[in-house]
């Protein structure tokens, strides 16, 4: 919990040198068999990878860790396709009922 609000709390140039220090053992929790504080570990991730960038938290990640940053992009991208998809149909739908007004009033 302190990691949270440390995160949160501090300007982004506070926390980034201490990015190489701080992730790997973060991620040492996550080997825990712990549920809880695995999805606590993820959730910190998803926070830093959002407040820093993929890339930067790849440099800081361990080798052994890189599954994790591959699975969060991949639902990322899931969710979006899944979101634009959704939006898409919607689009259609509204299209297709303004095109049927249209044909009555005709």
């Amino acid at each position: 919990v302190l990691v949270k609000v440390q995160l949160s709390a501090l300007p982004r140039e506070a926390v980034q040198p201490l990015l190489p220090r701080l992730v790997p053992p973060l991620l040492g929790w996550c080997s825990n068999k712990h549920a809880h504080l695995k999805y606590q570990v993820r959730y910190l991730m998803e926070r830093l990878v959002k407040r820093f960038g993929l890339e930067v938290m790849t440099e800081v990640t361990p080798e052994e860790h890189q599954r994790l940053l591959t699975h969060m992009r991949k639902q990322k991208e899931r969710a979006r396709r899944h979101t634009d998809a959704r939006l898409a149909a919607k689009a259609e739908r509204e299209a297709a009922l303004a095109q049927a007004d249209a044909a009555k009033d005709d």
